[in-house]
């Protein structure tokens, strides 16, 4: 190729113009779509089409709207949960402060009554001395302090005596009838081993005091043994010559400082010393034939199939019949005034002031009632139920509860 021919070249290809851009088109709607397919669509289908995109539009919207009113409701239960929750508490607050008042009111009362009593003995020892000076030491065996103790210890070795845990086997069916007796309302797969225990206890709460009833007054009469029948004649004894110093004091009129407090120191140092030394002897008859009743009453409800258990619980029945005689019998007379003991029936209203029990929130009392008393209530007044004083309790009873019947008759469907 000629010089020239290629200066021709470069000369045409200098000459020719670049491409022009490209431009990108815009996004056509749903109308514009349809003038570019058909440019003489009649208005009726510009207008169909419009509709459309106005029914696609209004889901997509819808559909938003609905996803928002949802985390709204969500929102809503749970304000409205939390105010329920808030108004609950504040209604449990309410009920505290209420029920704080009243204690605290009672509390104020029960002071009042202490120190008035107080008051009211100190006025005696001063005008009569130390003769008028009927109560214990509290380092004393038989001081207030020392007999809650007592009450304590028994009532853990009752505890202990009665257990039904390992080694044991029960009798079920034994223990309906025992359960009816004691009006305990059961349904089925109620029969746990604490209400059976507790069933046991109140038995030989029964046991003991209905042998050492018959005892106290029989014995004197009919033993061969004198020295059998020393307790029950001391006890005869002592309330004989309380009572006749009492009405000797009653009838003939002196200033002296010891004929009022005579009777009750009489009845409160016998009953010291039988509380102390009463059936202490090795083999006295009443406590071993408690003990061998006891053995065959309670055979009927358990099985011991561990040998060294029951050896165990043998060893602690004589103890355990020594210390419920002598302390429901003698060292209840050694205060002044003299104790009551109180177990209360199946059904009754529960007492915080005269029962303990476990489970059930005081604020929830209301709703509760004794299904089994299964350790008496220590004190001066406490078969006192309806009373608003001070009912001295040195000891409260042990109950289990129940949850009322509803007294409403059930819908008819």
């Amino acid at each position: 190729m000629s010089q020239q021919n290629l200066k021709q070249e470069a000369e045409a290809r200098q000459e020719t113009p670049p491409p022009p851009p490209v431009v990108q088109e815009p996004v056509a709607t749903t109308n514009q779509l349809l003038q570019q397919s058909n440019p003489i669509a009649a208005p009726e289908q510009i207008q169909q089409a419009e509709k459309m995109q106005f029914q696609i539009d209004r889901q997509q919207q819808y559909k938003i709207d609905h996803h928002q009113q949802s985390k709204i409701d969500v929102l809503t239960r749970k304000v409205h949960e939390l105010e329920s929750t808030k108004a609950r508490l504040e209604n449990d607050i309410e009920k505290w402060r209420k029920a704080s008042q009243s204690r605290d009111t009672e509390f104020t009362q029960i002071r009042q009554e202490k120190a008035s009593l107080e008051n009211e003995l100190s006025s005696m020892e001063s005008r009569f001395g130390a003769a008028v000076n009927i109560r214990w030491s509290d380092n004393d065996a038989n001081s207030a302090y020392s007999l809650r103790k007592d009450l304590e210890k028994l009532d853990g070795i009752l505890s202990n005596y009665t257990n039904l845990k390992k080694g044991v086997e029960i009798n079920h069916d034994n223990f309906k009838p025992l359960l009816q007796k004691y009006k305990c309302r059961i349904k089925e797969g109620d029969m746990n081993d604490i209400l059976l225990q507790a069933a046991l206890q109140r038995l030989i709460f029964e046991e003991v005091f209905t042998q050492a009833n018959e005892y106290f007054q029989k014995a004197s009469t009919q033993s061969s043994s004198p020295d059998s029948t020393l307790e029950c004649e001391i006890r005869e004894l002592t309330h004989i010559l309380v009572n006749q110093l009492q009405t000797f004091v009653n009838s003939r009129l002196s200033m002296d400082k010891f004929s009022l407090i005579a009777p009750i120191r009489i009845r409160q140092i016998s009953n010291a010393v039988l509380g102390s030394r009463g059936f202490a002897s090795t083999n006295h008859p009443l406590v071993t034939d408690i003990v061998s009743n006891l053995d065959k009453t309670l055979s009927q409800y358990r099985k011991f199939t561990d040998v060294k258990k029951k050896a165990t619980v043998d060893a602690k029945a004589n103890d355990l019949v020594c210390r419920i005689l002598k302390t429901f019998f003698f060292k209840l007379q050694t205060q002044e005034p003299p104790l009551q003991a109180k177990f209360y029936d199946s059904g009754s209203e529960l007492d915080s002031e005269l029962m303990e029990w476990s489970g059930v929130d005081e604020m929830d009392d209301v709703d509760h009632e004794v299904q089994i008393c299964y350790f008496p209530a220590v004190g001066c007044r406490v078969d006192d139920t309806e009373g608003k004083g001070d009912k001295g309790v040195y000891y409260p009873a042990k109950v289990l509860v129940r949850e009322k019947e509803s007294s409403e008759p059930a819908a008819k469907e």
